[in-house]
């Protein structure tokens, strides 16, 4: 019983999870963007046209 509860919840906060990704990366991802500049980092959707997962990752500047 303990463990259909446990996977319950963790499917329930995976979709939450996932709704918060769409949500950002649509509208061609400017929100993804917006969000993680926040953190100084760079936005970029990815996954089935490129909407379903927002992932921010730092952006390093090569030095010449």
């Amino acid at each position: 019983m303990f463990a259909m509860v446990t996977v319950t919840v963790l499917l329930l906060i995976s979709s939450g999870i996932f709704c918060e990704n769409e949500k950002l990366c649509s509208n061609g991802g400017t929100k993804c963007t917006h969000h993680c500049g926040k953190n100084n980092t760079v936005g970029i959707c990815h996954g089935q046209n490129g909407n379903l997962k927002c992932e921010c990752v730092e952006y390093k500047r090569k030095m010449f």
